[in-house]
């Protein structure tokens, strides 16, 4: 099957730190979402972005960011997608899915880097794949910290990264193999 991983438009001259997206793209909710499978130094993705994320989340849609002019890394934003793409939601033809996300982090020495985030997605499923209609809401916490030696990863490091994963639905189960049940 031949298709369309990523295509988008990134508007690069607005003011003050602000970036928008639009296209198909992977989302930037979690810390592994928004990179490609390829990059991973696994095999597979971690069990919890199979089972709530299909894998990797990738849709149509708009992503609005901005970029604190600070010395610590700093970055808000959120997401209007079609929904078609996640593994829990349904696409209603116009905006089915929705994102918020916040990332900070910074140096400590040389050697040293630290990333956190949180963030939250938000969909409407109806009778979805598997028997569910209703609200879904995910949340995601991470943490990373990186150290290298003299800085430098090419010649080694260590990174750390830990991520949790809170799934909240609102709504009714209906039996898939018999739906009059």
């Amino acid at each position: 099957e031949l298709g369309i991983e990523e295509a988008f438009i990134d508007a690069t001259a607005l003011p003050g730190g602000v970036a928008l997206r639009a296209g198909r793209f992977f989302s930037n909710i979690g810390y592994l979402n928004s990179r490609h499978a390829h990059t991973d130094k696994f095999f597979d993705r971690p069990l919890p972005y199979q089972a709530f994320l299909g894998n990797q989340y990738g849709d149509d849609g708009v992503q609005l960011r901005w970029v604190a002019p600070t010395d610590t890394f700093i970055e808000l934003g959120g997401e209007v997608l079609r929904g078609d793409r996640f593994a829990g939601g349904e696409g209603r033809h116009g905006a089915g899915t929705g994102t918020l996300f916040a990332h900070f982090g910074g140096d400590v020495g040389d050697e040293s880097a630290w990333l956190a985030g949180v963030s939250m997605l938000r969909a409407r499923s109806e009778d979805g794949e598997d028997g569910f209609s209703g609200d879904i809401s995910l949340y995601i916490a991470d943490l990373t910290w990186k150290w290298a030696p003299e800085g430098n990863f090419k010649e080694g490091g260590v990174s750390l990264r830990t991520e949790y994963f809170h799934e909240d639905r609102d709504g009714d189960y209906f039996n898939v193999d018999d739906p009059s049940l």
